[in-house]
């Protein structure tokens, strides 16, 4: 077991996902967003196929908290940013004004 994840780690995307705490919180949240999304889509879907306002409850629920990562997901973008302007990376953006 341990010569898997030290293959694993020698691989430079896992290591970086392991080794950067904000990437892999961003990513868990991309990942989480999705799948609320799919799943408030199924629950619309299921609730007007079966016309019950439970599942359609549940998909406006769904939507509620997708919503709510999709806030979480451009916060974190934004302070992401924010963070390369701080350092001096500001990117080609910077020199148009030279």
């Amino acid at each position: 077991m341990k010569k898997w994840k030290e293959r694993l780690r020698q691989n430079p995307v896992i290591h970086l996902y392991f080794s950067d705490a904000k990437l892999r919180a961003f990513l868990s949240l991309l990942g989480s967003f999705a799948l609320n999304f799919l799943y408030a889509l199924w629950e619309i879907f299921c609730g007007l196929y079966y016309q019950s306002y439970w599942f359609i409850t549940l998909g406006f629920y769904y939507i509620l908290l997708t919503l709510i990562r999709l806030m979480l997901l451009r916060e974190a973008r934004d302070r992401g940013r924010a963070e390369k302007r701080a350092e001096g990376d500001a990117g080609p953006a910077a020199f148009c004004c030279f």
